[in-house]
């Protein structure tokens, strides 16, 4: 069975950015606008409000783009948003991209045509980086389409496998489908 078929017009998009996070630097976490209210209010006054977006150089080599399925070299700049946790209730992940992939995403790229300004007040983690990473960062934002040494990579989307067909065992005495 092909299960691309049965997925629908949204297989292999990107998850939809969880809109009114809040950052929390303690935990490190985004917070979704309905689980702030659940924070204790002593806690509220460190949540970072306002940002959209994140950036900031990987951590370790395990995170994997989401718009090209490849891995994130440990220190180089990921860009990503919140997005909600498919395990259950358990709030927002953040969704990382390649900068270089990150481009495609109309969100961040009309964020970084703004200007300087609205990337410090929109993109988390921007005045932590360098200031080369910031100007490489814009650069690579603002490029066009057309600039690309390749087209866009799709999203990520695992390959379909088609499975063999077995035999039945001798033990069945009904057929079953």
């Amino acid at each position: 069975v092909d299960l691309a078929k049965f997925a629908g017009k949204s297989a292999g998009a990107l998850p939809v950015r969880v809109q009114g996070c809040a950052y929390d630097p303690q935990g490190r976490n985004w917070i979704p606008k309905a689980a702030i209210r659940h924070i204790p209010k002593a806690e509220r006054v460190s949540l970072l409000l306002g940002y959209t977006h994140q950036a900031e150089k990987a951590r370790s080599g395990a995170s994997v783009c989401k718009r090209c399925g490849e891995k994130i070299v440990k220190g180089v700049v990921r860009v990503g948003y919140p997005v909600k946790d498919q395990r259950g209730e358990f709030g927002t992940l953040p969704n990382w991209m390649h900068v270089r992939c990150a481009r495609f995403e109309k969100g961040l790229a009309g964020i970084a045509h703004e200007g300087d300004s609205t990337m410090r007040a929109k993109l988390l983690g921007f005045d932590a980086l360098t200031k080369e990473e910031r100007l490489q960062l814009c650069d690579d934002l603002q490029r066009d389409e057309s600039d690309a040494d390749e087209p866009p990579a799709p999203p990520a989307m695992p390959e379909s496998k088609r499975l063999e067909p077995h035999a039945k065992p001798a033990q069945l005495r009904v057929d079953m489908l």
